[in-house]
């Protein structure tokens, strides 16, 4: 039987099994946490970025829809004021157009009715609260109506001989101007209806 020898002793060598992972490197792993890092802030900036941009957007279309709205309701403003300027010009024009028609049909009826100046002469004459001299100025064509019915113009306190009838051009059919020492009466058919106008005027300007 054979009998091997070795001069030294073996010395003991560990194995390591081939199927065992290999460990990985710590500058690896520093270098992929430091990228995830990296895109993560990166993600972050461009959300954040367009958080602002979609506010600063935002915040400008309100603007810009709180100036429309202004300049809309600036217009409608303007309009509702032509509007009612046109209306009131309008009715202005209305107006004067039925005075000038009641001038018209009123000197048409002192000239069919003569008894007009009677009965306006008698209400000017109502005025007056004490006068030892009147002067009725009226229409020539008046002057002869008014003569014959003094008496029935008169109020009782109004003595006749104190009433003068004068005749007046400048005075229209219907009307008279009745004066005294004291005051004036202006009984005027075209003056009663410039005083009604005014007071409509007025009115409608309110």
């Amino acid at each position: 039987m054979f009998k091997i020898e070795f001069s030294a002793p073996l010395k003991s060598v560990r194995l390591t099994s081939m199927s065992s992972k290999k460990t990985s490197h710590p500058l690896n792993f520093q270098r992929k946490e430091a990228c995830t890092h990296s895109n993560l802030q990166g993600e972050t900036k461009k959300n954040l970025y367009l958080q602002n941009l979609s506010e600063r957007r935002r915040a400008e279309e309100e603007k810009e829809l709180k100036a429309a709205t202004e300049m809309l309701k600036r217009a409608v403003e303007q309009i509702e004021l032509e509007r009612q300027k046109m209306v009131m010009e309008n009715e202005k024009e209305v107006l004067k157009m039925v005075m000038t028609i009641a001038r018209k049909v009123i000197k048409k009826e002192t000239e069919i009715d003569p008894e007009i100046i009677i009965r306006v002469a008698r209400d000017a004459l109502k005025q007056i609260a004490d006068a030892r001299k009147i002067v009725i100025k009226v229409n020539p064509l008046d002057w002869k109506k008014v003569k014959e019915k003094k008496q029935e113009i008169l109020p009782p306190e109004i003595s006749q001989d104190s009433i003068q009838i004068e005749e007046d051009k400048s005075i229209q059919r219907g009307g008279c101007i009745v004066k005294t020492e004291k005051e004036i009466i202006d009984a005027r058919i075209d003056q009663q209806i410039s005083e009604i106008e005014k007071v409509l005027m007025e009115i409608e300007g309110e």
